[in-house]
């Protein structure tokens, strides 16, 4: 099967949960989930850190990847939601590479099911609303992380940015891109 590296795979939201408070699923109120709904993207890059609004998540996740074979339908196709959503994986992220289907998916679910994977991380949802064609935000972020030794795996959301950083620097993280914030305000 010919597989476009490039090529993402966003799955719906029932296939992929949204971490931010965009979802109530994550206890978000209705209030809020109004608010960020109408909420204007930020485009400029000073604006966009002085209101990062950081926030990590409980869950922790680890990164797995499964051959193409594995969840192709029947026409050799690697379906973004539903297979996914049977197969009972729950993935954040989907990423179609040519080595395979990598899923971002909760630890508890790789373990149930018997994945092999290399470190735990968490999710630092940048709850502020970035603009898709936002300049520099990723870089200062993952500078800000990188100066400090930590690893930082960023993915674009449509509304926010999520970071996904090891398990054990999780709360330094957090700390580190308050500060970053704070610095710009």
């Amino acid at each position: 099967m010919a597989v476009d590296p490039g090529q993402m795979i966003r799955a719906s939201r029932r296939a992929a949960p949204c971490l931010s408070p965009c979802d109530s699923r994550h206890g978000a109120s209705t209030a809020t989930l109004a608010r960020q709904e109408f909420a204007v993207p930020i485009k400029d890059l000073a604006q966009l850190l002085a209101s990062l609004q950081p926030s990590l998540t409980a869950q922790r996740w680890v990164f797995i990847c499964l051959p193409h074979a594995d969840l192709a339908d029947e026409a050799g196709q690697v379906p973004a939601g539903s297979r996914l959503e049977q197969a009972g994986l729950e993935p954040l992220v989907t990423v179609v590479e040519a080595e395979g289907l990598t899923l971002v998916v909760p630890q508890h679910v790789a373990d149930q099911h018997a994945h092999s994977y290399e470190g735990v991380f968490r999710c630092i949802t940048l709850n502020v609303n970035s603009d898709l064609q936002a300049v520099g935000l990723t870089a200062a972020v993952a500078t800000a992380l990188a100066q400090h030794h930590i690893s930082a795996n960023v993915v674009a959301g449509f509304h926010h940015d999520h970071i996904l950083v090891p398990d054990a620097d999780a709360k330094r993280a957090l700390d580190i891109l308050q500060q970053l914030s704070a610095a710009h305000q």
